[in-house]
């Protein structure tokens, strides 16, 4: 298989793994929400499970959201509940997009927060464009400090164990040349 294709399934892996866990934060009603949004039927919200609500946000991830359509959802369970007969049933608590105030009895719009995958932070870079926190930006820092090459070799193995003298010893002939 080549790199590209080897690159490119990681990359969905990756992504799938990304929005699962965001997935995991979520209580059944913002699943609903979300699905609401998305596009699944009325009626296919109300009986699904988590597990069904979840497959079916994660092959509609990249569909464009509908806000308008959580009102509707909300006008449509009060117009089944009194279709049943049920007018006993229909609460507040029941509505994707309102809540209502226990003191004053109104029914207040919930702030609707849609899910984003969590970003990555960016690594920062040091002045010499390495990674900073790394073994060689250590080493460069310790060159740039007039350290002898054997006490920057010993500081940088005593901090990362896992250093290899010969390495430490390369990027200190490098800072050196540049510096």
């Amino acid at each position: 298989m080549s790199k590209k294709k080897n690159r490119a399934i990681k990359q969905r892996y990756l992504d799938d793994v990304r929005i699962t866990t965001v997935f995991k934060k979520l209580k059944l009603k913002d699943l609903q929400r979300e699905c609401v949004m998305r596009g699944l039927s009325f009626k296919e919200v109300g009986i699904s499970s988590i597990p069904n609500l979840h497959s079916f946000l994660i092959k509609n991830w990249e569909t464009p959201v509908d806000r308008s359509l959580i009102d509707q959802y909300d006008e449509w369970v009060d117009n089944e509940l009194k279709e049943l007969g049920r007018d006993d049933l229909i609460h507040p608590a029941l509505n994707l997009g309102s809540t209502q105030d226990n003191e004053t009895g109104e029914t207040i719009k919930k702030r609707i927060r849609q899910v984003k995958p969590q970003k990555k932070a960016k690594k920062q870079r040091t002045s010499d464009g390495i990674f900073a926190g790394t073994k060689k930006a250590y080493t460069f820092e310790l060159a740039k400090q007039g350290i002898e090459k054997k006490e920057a070799i010993k500081m940088v193995v005593e901090k990362f164990p896992e250093a290899k003298e010969k390495s430490v010893s390369i990027w200190y002939n490098k800072a050196k040349k540049l510096g």
